[in-house]
């Protein structure tokens, strides 16, 4: 998806009706996906810009102190000093960035309910399971993605890494296809685990889920990106 650059409310043409225009044409898409069921990375994607647009609103007066002003006179009665600014077309670019922020925190905060009750509904319709006996080390492994009522189901292989976003330690999960096999009398979950033991010598053990989902949705943008939250939460809770 085509997304807005992190500033895209304070750089470039400072125009109200300009930043509508492209505020429009990008909400407009992550409509459509949602309509898709592709909620990843659209929903991402509307959470930055929303806390974004607050953070910069709230910050807002100490980045307008940050413009040059120059004394005007000493108010003795009050004991301070008034200063006027020497960057008038400055100040009337920050209301124009004011009023677009103003504008458009609203446009994304409805965006992003529609995304989370979409998140809500596929979330609630699937399951995900441990498959066999599970190992003590879980940070590697397989998922299992099963949608409806078909027989086909998908392979991944996954991993659970460390990273830092600023000063907090975050855990990621990994995943890429390995291939996929429909499920049948001699296809089942636990005899399609033992063949991923006998060709990958590099997992003998491996932690296995299976994810099933009810509702049908796209895989890499909807299903897989909520199973990976559902993943991490079992796995550090010791399923």
């Amino acid at each position: 998806m085509k997304s807005l650059s992190t500033n895209w409310f304070a750089e470039g043409l400072i125009d109200f009706e300009y930043k509508q225009y492209l505020l429009f044409a990008y909400l407009n898409e992550v409509k459509q996906l949602f309509s898709e069921k592709r909620l990843y990375p659209a929903l991402s994607d509307v959470i930055f810009h929303y806390q974004n647009l607050k953070t910069f609103q709230e910050a807002k007066t100490s980045f307008n102190q940050s413009f040059p002003q120059k004394l005007s006179h000493f108010d003795f009665e009050r004991l301070q000093a008034v200063y006027e600014s020497n960057q008038e077309d400055s100040h009337e670019a920050l209301d124009e960035i004011d009023e677009i922020i103003e504008y458009s925190i609203p446009q994304f905060q409805f965006k992003l309910s529609e995304g989370k009750e979409l998140f809500d509904y596929f979330n609630s319709q699937l399951v995900i399971e441990p498959i066999g006996l599970m190992p003590i080390y879980k940070n590697e492994g397989y998922v299992f993605v099963h949608l409806g009522t078909t027989t086909e189901a998908h392979i991944y292989q996954y991993s659970i890494s460390m990273f830092y976003d600023g000063p907090e330690k975050m855990r990621g999960v990994h995943t890429h296809y390995v291939t996929s096999f429909n499920l049948g009398l001699a296809t089942t979950y636990e005899n399609i685990k033992l063949d991923l033991i006998r060709n990958n010598k590099d997992l003998p053990n491996p932690a296995t889920y299976v994810v099933e989902s009810t509702a049908l949705a796209p895989i890499d943008e909807t299903v897989l990106p909520i199973a990976k939250r559902r993943l991490l939460a079992m796995v550090f809770q010791g399923i």
